[in-house]
């Protein structure tokens, strides 16, 4: 009975080792032939980068003698129209403002040192609760009379955005070089790096103090809130008749 019973115990001990044998050798099977499965990261809020608060206009008029209107998103201007971008940051911010014309070409309206030889002075980084205009408070840009579509971006970061400054470099020289397919590769370039951008913002109706010699309630109704994040853009589109 004693060694019937030893047996018994035996042949349990060898199948549980032969069980455990199998259990690895399947499992080391299933590892060398299944596929590895990705940890994928676990998203969460980016708290430590709240967006950047601009206040801003954009405001046209049809000649010197009108005040200045508010400019929407998919509003119609006409040639010999003047038109302005005002903003005030509420915190030192690096403001990138390019415009995309009619003619398909890109210039940078933010930073500017000069414009058709017109010199502005607006230098990165903006600083908090002042006022830039631009190109200038005495002076405004005009429209030609090439038509079609005109889109401004805007794009604000805590520090400088190099890839987008040496692109627009990249521009200027290729200008420089009066390369017609030089221009549109650089200009390319430049576009898609705005384009990939997330869009920005939540734009609500700010108050702020109007300039001297303007109506006080007519100056806050064009006013925004430009809640823009990180890097991103804020696009306006006009037409152009």
């Amino acid at each position: 009975m004693t060694n019937r019973i030893q047996n018994k115990i035996l042949y349990s001990l060898i199948a549980v080792h032969i069980g455990i044998g199998l259990a690895a050798s399947q499992t080391q099977a299933q590892s060398t032939t299944a596929p590895q499965r990705a940890v994928l990261p676990t998203l969460v809020p980016d708290n430590a980068h709240p967006p950047l608060d601009i206040d801003i206009q954009y405001r046209h008029r049809r000649n010197q003698n009108e005040e200045f209107k508010k400019l929407n998103d998919g509003d119609t201007l006409y040639s010999g129209d003047q038109y302005q971008i005002i903003f005030t940051p509420t915190s030192t911010t690096y403001v990138y403002i390019f415009q995309k014309g009619s003619s398909g070409n890109l210039y940078q309206l933010f930073p500017m040192t000069q414009f058709n030889s017109v010199v502005v002075n607006n230098f990165n980084p903006a600083q908090p609760n002042i006022t830039y205009f631009i190109p200038a408070q005495d002076k405004s840009f005009y429209l030609d009379e090439r038509m079609g579509e005109e889109k401004i971006y805007i794009i604000a970061t805590r520090q400088p955005d190099k890839q987008l400054e040496n692109q627009y470099q990249q521009v200027l020289i290729a200008r420089r070089g009066r390369s017609a397919a030089q221009v549109q590769t650089a200009q390319s370039r430049l576009q898609s790096a705005i384009q990939m951008r997330d869009p920005a913002g939540i734009i609500t109706h700010s108050p702020h103090n109007p300039p001297p010699k303007m109506d006080e309630h007519a100056f806050s109704q064009i006013w925004q809130r430009l809640e823009i994040c990180e890097g991103c853009v804020n696009t306006l589109t006009f037409r152009h008749r």
